[in-house]
Formats: C-alpha cells, sequence, structure tokens
C-alpha cells in the first residue's frame, strides 16, 4: 500500500486503503471513481490523492497524459517527505518508472519548516548543512557502516524499498557505537533515511544492494 498514517482510526484511512486496492487490482473505472469521490482531509492526503490520479493517468489512459502531468509529477516527487508524507517516494519511485531512461535521485534538502530546497540531485543533502552522514559501501551486500557528525543514542535508521514501503526499521545507539547495521534484503536500489529523534536533523542516502 501507498498510505500510512499515525492515525489509523481515520476514516479516511479505509477509504484510501479501498482506493489502492482497486489500483493494485488493476481495476481502473471503480479506482476512478473512489479518487474523484474522495475529499482529503489534510496536506498530506492531498498528495496522495494527487499521486493516485497521476498512478491511474499513466496506467489506464496512458495516451492523455501531458506535459502538465510530468509537471505535477515531478512537483510532487521533489517535496519533502519528512513534512510531506511517505507517498512522496511513491512519487519518486514512479517518476523514475515513467522516465526509464534516466534514474534520477531525489534528495531531502528540507528546510526547517518542510519545502523543498533544491531540484533533482544526484546525491541527497541533510535537513541542516552539518549533518554529515555517510554511509558504506555502497553498492554493499547486505551490510553497511554509517558515519554521522551529528548523530547520538536517539537516532533512527529507516529503509524505503523502491516504491516506498519500509523493508528495515531500526532505532541505533550511535554514540554508544552502534554503527554496524545489517540486514537482509533483496538486490535493489534502496532510500536510506536516517534521522536524529533529538534534533530531528535527517538525511536520506540512496542505497544499492546487490
Amino acid at each position: 500500500t501507498f498510505f500510512t498514517s499515525s492515525n489509523d482510526t481515520s476514516h479516511h484511512f479505509r477509504k484510501m486503503a479501498d482506493i489502492e486496492k482497486k489500483l493494485f487490482e488493476g481495476n481502473w473505472p471503480c479506482a476512478a471513481t473512489l479518487i474523484s469521490a474522495f475529499s482529503p482531509a489534510n496536506a498530506i492526503e492531498i498528495n496522495h490523492k494527487l499521486f493516485y490520479e497521476l498512478y491511474l493517468k499513466w496506467n489506464y489512459t496512458p495516451g492523455s497524459w501531458e506535459e502538465e502531468d510530468s509537471e505535477a509529477l515531478s512537483d510532487l516527487a521533489m517535496k519533502c517527505p519528512h513534512y510531506e508524507g511517505a507517498v512522496i517516494y511513491n512519487a519518486r519511485s514512479f517518476y523514475n518508472l515513467v522516465y526509464q531512461n534516466q534514474y534520477t535521485f531525489f534528495g531531502d534538502a528540507c528546510d526547517p519548516v518542510g519545502s523543498y530546497k533544491s531540484g533533482h540531485e544526484v546525491n541527497s543533502e541533510s535537513k541542516f548543512t552539518n549533518f554529515d552522514v555517510s554511509i558504506y559501501p555502497n553498492p554493499n551486500g547486505g551490510y553497511l557502516n554509517l558515519e554521522c557528525g551529528h548523530c547520538d543514542d536517539n537516532t533512527e535508521v529507516i529503509i524505503y524499498d523502491a516504491v516506498g514501503k519500509i523493508v528495515w526499521r531500526k532505532a541505533i545507539k550511535y554514540a554508544s557505537g552502534e554503527t554496524l547495521i545489517q540486514f537482509k534484503l533483496a538486490s535493489g536500489i534502496y532510500n536510506v533515511s536516517i534521522t536524529n529523534q533529538t534534533t530531528q536533523q535527517h538525511e536520506t542516502k540512496k542505497l544499492i544492494v546487490e
């Protein structure tokens, strides 16, 4: 699924889950009806609805895809997932699916109020320029070392797959020496999100698993 929320009891969660079920099944007419009837309650849900609309249009009526749709998808992909919701990762993966001739990595250069500072980037940047995060080796085969200039014992590491699904998550005590991260993931391209939960400094890196 695309939608994640800290408020799973919301009636909107069920509506969005129904939309995603129809999209997953390829039931485009039913998905179109549900998307049209859905009224977002907040900015994150607005982003989800836009993603649903673009995803539906590309798959259901690809001949109607226009330049403005590409621009809307690009704008959505360049938003800050830390503030705008995990669907931003889905938008990035979808963008790279649509434009397969060139893989674009979108860095998470988010400022404190959640806007996106820079456009398409080859390397990600941190929310604050002195976060100083690096991961290696990259590519790797199931483990990586983390170096972080401003991580402490309240650091969270999350790995997302190509469609934005969380496939690995752990709170680590970096300041106490926990710097080696081990995991079992299929070969592919992932995004690794590192967040200092104390300061809310955040950075995302591209990870290639061989």
